[in-house]
């Protein structure tokens, strides 16, 4: 630019010579006044575009640094919703046994493991053998039963009405094993409120006892793997 204002200038003193020999210095010199005001006024212009270039090169970078900030925000919230909804405030499990057997159980009846030894979250009941689901969740359920001689006691893993897995106390007349252990286990969805329980079933007759003694304890448990 300086260059090109120089040339302009030698062209002016050229052209002014050309027409007039006697062009005094006086133009000459406020002519290269004019000259140099010009160059000053566009080199102020200049180092005002370059302030405002950066300026606006600072916005930028303050601004995707803000960006990164708010995205990384958003993910840990996201995380932190997720962790919340897969793990619980505080775990589930229960174990129970029969603290004595159940002599000759009728059709449809409601299985009591009244001796309690794992109750996390109080949601097992031991009067009703009823665990109230506290947490919607994936949740395994499992029993152990001992039965008398010649038994036959078909049972029911329930929720609410609905049958989830089946199981039969059995020993054959004369069999050799005259005391038998039987064990069955459930993996399955629950929701907040199911009630899940331990029941005979309504279209089989029963016969027999179911044992619980210190050499084989009946007994019902359940735990929580993953809430939902």
């Amino acid at each position: 630019m300086l260059l090109f204002i120089l040339e302009l200038f030698v062209l002016f003193c050229y052209q002014a010579y050309a027409k007039d020999e006697t062009v005094s210095i006086g133009k000459v010199l406020e002519k290269l006044s004019e000259l140099e005001n010009i160059i000053t006024s566009q080199n102020q212009e200049l180092r005002q575009l370059k302030e405002n270039e950066r300026n606006l090169l600072q916005r930028i970078q303050n601004l995707e640094h803000k960006h990164a900030l708010k995205e990384r925000d958003l993910e840990n919230q996201s995380l932190s919703v997720t962790v919340q909804k897969r793990a619980p405030s505080e775990p589930v499990a229960f174990y129970a046994y029969m603290s004595s057997g159940e002599q000759n159980p009728g059709q449809h009846q409601t299985m009591a493991f009244d001796h309690v030894v794992t109750n996390i979250a109080s949601a097992y009941n031991k009067y009703t053998g009823i665990f109230t689901v506290p947490v919607t969740g994936l949740y395994v359920l499992t029993i152990t039963l001992s039965g008398s001689p010649s038994s036959q006691i078909p049972l029911q893993f329930t929720r609410n009405n609905e049958i989830l897995g089946a199981i039969d106390l059995f020993a054959a007349s004369g069999s050799v094993d005259t005391n038998p252990t039987v064990s069955s286990t459930i993996v399955v969805s629950l929701s907040k409120g199911d009630s899940c329980f331990i029941r005979t079933s309504a279209s089989y007759t029963t016969a027999g006892t179911i044992y619980s003694t210190d050499l084989s304890r009946s007994s019902f448990a359940g735990w929580l793997v993953s809430a939902s």
